[in-house]
Order: C-alpha cells, then sequence, then structure tokens
C-alpha cells in the first residue's frame, strides 16, 4: 500500500501545474486524489494532507455504502422467501 505522485507542470509556467497522487490498496482498488497546485514545500504538505483526507472520506464511504447494499440484500431475500 502506497501512494505515487505525478506532476505535470504548465506549459508556460514552470511553478504551477496539476498534482495527482494515487493510492492502490494492492487489490485492484485504487483512489486518485488530484488538483492544481504551485510548486512549493508548503503547498506540497498542504496537497499531501488533503490527498489522505480525501482517501480516508472515500474508504469511510465506500465501507457505508457496503453495509447499507448488504443490508438491503437481505431484505430483498427476506421478501423473496415470504419472511
Amino acid at each position: 500500500m502506497a501512494w505515487t505522485a505525478h506532476v505535470t507542470l504548465d506549459a508556460d509556467k514552470n511553478d504551477v501545474g496539476s498534482a495527482t497522487a494515487t493510492w492502490n490498496e494492492g487489490q485492484g482498488d485504487e483512489f486518485a486524489y488530484s488538483r492544481r497546485a504551485r510548486v512549493s514545500q508548503a503547498e506540497g504538505q498542504a496537497f499531501a494532507l488533503e490527498a489522505i483526507a480525501a482517501r480516508d472520506a472515500h474508504e469511510l464511504k465506500a465501507a457505508r455504502e457496503a453495509t447499507l447494499s448488504a443490508a438491503l440484500a437481505t431484505m430483498l431475500n427476506n421478501a423473496e422467501a415470504g419472511n
């Protein structure tokens, strides 16, 4: 489980571009966070914190959706069985 990052600078500026961070859980699940950024230490640190927070929110949402989906499937199966 590791992050990878890619920065693409604007054609006309060497201090502004797009940054993308990708998290791979090793199970085919991948999460990517991207935004425009200025090239600086402070901007890089802010981007890193934002990417981690966005990944964490994504994982919480996915877990909640899985729980709700399983509950709904149980309801459907029970209704089909006449319970």
